[in-house]
């Protein structure tokens, strides 16, 4: 219970024991008193009484008031670090989404790149047989698997330069 309200409840029973004082003293008269006058000796005495409990009331109001404002505060900060807490977490996640679609595309080249490689020792082979034959034809089939190899040699090249970036870009996100 807050001082303001024990000061009231203190008030309030001394008025009424002052009140219960005066009128036991005086009782005689208090007797003789028609109605409406009682009605306008209790309007008298309690109208104090209430405009007291009406100044407390405001003042109780307004502290309450206050520590709401406060909590109201407080839940605004909450409020604000989650969302910074959640904008982070989506950051990283981001950041993660790309690192692992990066990884996939490195993957992915990585396994043409090896594909690439098997054709190119596949040509080497080719070109082995064909110099080895000595046939009539083997010249033209030789020049045929080279122009090919120079090709895949190309696309090796090509492969392997897309895989350093997309290594660089991703350490660039980590």
């Amino acid at each position: 219970m807050s001082n303001r309200i024990i000061f009231g409840w203190s008030i309030t029973v001394i008025w009424i024991a002052l009140w219960a004082i005066l009128l036991y003293c005086d009782w005689k008269s208090a007797t003789e008193m028609k109605f409406n006058e009682w009605g306008d000796f209790f309007a008298g005495a309690s109208a104090p009484l209430a405009f007291l409990w009406l100044v407390i009331g405001y003042f109780q109001q307004g502290e309450e008031l206050g520590q709401n404002t406060k909590a109201l505060n407080q839940q605004e900060r909450a409020l604000q670090l989650q969302v910074d807490e959640l904008k982070q977490s989506v950051e990283q996640q981001n950041i993660s989404a790309i690192a692992l679609s990066q990884q996939s595309a490195i993957s992915g080249l990585m396994a043409k790149l090896e594909a690439t490689n098997r054709i190119m020792d596949s040509i080497d082979r080719q070109i082995k047989r064909a110099e080895e034959s000595n046939s009539a034809g083997a010249s033209k089939n030789i020049k045929a698997l080279l122009e090919k190899q120079k090709g895949l040699e190309y696309s090796i090249e090509n492969l392997l330069a897309e895989v350093e970036h997309l290594e660089k870009t991703n350490n660039g996100h980590e």
